[in-house]
């Protein structure tokens, strides 16, 4: 497991405070009551399945509140970095990267028809 290896290697180098993010693809209660003991945070996203829409709805108006989020405040502006996607299409004969995408969309369906392997 990823995850708890990655706590132990944090804990070892002396970190105080871990946190961890993931999605649905974790959410084993196990780990995540084992890691909330530990005082290890996490935020984990959910897909909104029948159960948990269910508890949500079961849920009184004065348990939500909206989110509000402070706008981020950079010293300066940041530059915008090229469009190295549009260089790189232009070098070729396609007019965009949406024509080249197409392509090589294609060229790859092509190519799966014939090697069946791997398109397993």
């Amino acid at each position: 497991m990823y995850f708890n290896s990655a706590i132990e290697l944090c804990k070892e180098a002396g970190f105080r405070k871990i946190g961890l993010r993931g999605d649905t693809d974790f959410s084993s209660t196990t780990h995540l009551d084992r890691w909330d003991r530990d005082g290890v945070k996490f935020v984990l996203g959910y897909d909104a399945n029948k159960t948990l829409a269910g508890i949500a709805d079961l849920l009184p108006e004065s348990a939500w509140k909206t989110l509000s989020r402070q706008k981020p405040t950079a010293e300066k502006q940041r530059a915008k970095r090229p469009n190295f996607k549009e260089r790189i299409v232009g070098l070729g004969s396609y007019r965009d990267a949406a024509a080249l995408l197409t392509v090589i969309q294609t060229k790859l369906r092509v190519w799966m028809l014939l090697v069946p392997s791997l398109a397993a």
